[in-house]
């Protein structure tokens, strides 16, 4: 199994590595882009017609 984890890992270790260049940008990101995805979706359910009961 060696020929399918030793690559695996290797690039799990390359991929870490970029977010290690990237500092706290890629936080912010997460942080921006988990903000906006809420307000779009609040806005959504704003949106949404009430079911009547």
């Amino acid at each position: 199994m060696d020929w399918l984890f030793k690559p695996l890992a290797r690039f799990f270790e390359w991929s870490f590595t970029i977010l290690q260049t990237l500092n706290m940008g890629f936080n912010w990101f997460l942080i921006l882009a988990s903000g906006v995805f809420t307000l779009w979706w609040m806005w959504q359910m704003w949106k949404h017609p009430k079911e009547k009961y």
